[in-house]
């Protein structure tokens, strides 16, 4: 027997050790939402999450955000690990994260990013937000291309009070990866923020290094960083297509 289980925006859990806040659309160009974006099957005690968003979807937290410029507004569909303490990771501390996602068949991706995962971390007073210090995301490989690729996105910045967005780091050809649609990839995440300075990168797919990274991560005088799963796509996206995913296999927290 399947165990079918709806989540809600704002919706807070405890799972796995994990209290976690679910960020999802809310409203689709000015109607409510009233399910579908993110859903669980439990099958013999393993549990598939499901998330799907659509062009012009919003959550509360990016309408408050975006508020006067909801065009900008990225559609989120998120569980993200940053309600307690314990879960977030002070610089430093060696993290490890691992899933297993598969892409549902579907139109072909139009938007420039959507990330699946990322290591988020939130500014103390007097610095601005900034990209998420780590994420892996997909995207097509180049602009109106049939191919569709994963990739990993590493940025930092040494310096406290600055106002820049941050510096992305190359990681090489490696760090991009051709995305079949309807198959499962398995991935390994060990992470250390280096708030600016000296951190390290490993990213697995499918027991395949594809990412071996030591040198500087994260953000100077930035609070320690919290995982995050599901899609979180560019409000450009000019096909409008949805976009579905299901994970499976979420584990994640202190690396030993």
């Amino acid at each position: 027997m399947t165990d079918i289980i709806e989540h809600t925006d704002g919706q807070r859990i405890n799972e796995d050790g994990h209290t976690v806040r679910f960020m999802l659309p809310a409203w689709r160009h000015d109607h409510p939402i009233t399910g579908g974006v993110c859903t669980d099957r439990v099958l013999n005690g393993r549990r598939v999450r499901t998330f799907s968003i659509q062009k012009g979807d919003l959550s509360a937290g990016e309408a408050r955000q975006y508020a006067g410029r909801l065009k900008d507004a990225p559609a989120r569909a998120m569980a993200v690990f940053d309600v307690s303490k314990a879960d977030v990771r002070l610089p430093g501390k060696p993290m490890r994260a691992s899933f297993t996602i598969n892409v549902h068949p579907g139109l072909l991706m139009t938007h420039d990013w959507c990330g699946i995962c990322q290591y988020n971390s939130r500014p103390n007073p007097g610095e601005r937000w900034r990209n998420p210090p780590f994420a892996i995301g997909m995207k097509p490989r180049a602009r109106n291309s049939r191919e569709e690729v994963f990739y990993v996105d590493l940025t930092t910045f040494p310096t406290a009070g600055s106002q820049e967005q941050g510096r992305h780091v190359d990681l090489g050809p490696k760090a991009i990866l051709p995305l079949k649609r309807d198959r499962p990839y398995a991935f390994v995440i060990d992470f250390v923020d280096g708030a600016g300075g000296e951190g390290l990168l490993k990213v697995r797919v499918d027991d395949r290094l594809i990412v071996d990274y030591a040198g500087p991560t994260g953000y100077a005088n930035f609070a320690g960083c919290f995982f995050a799963y599901g899609l979180y796509r560019s409000p450009w996206c000019p096909g409008c297509e949805g976009l579905t995913a299901s994970f499976a296999d979420v584990v994640e927290g202190a690396a030993s």
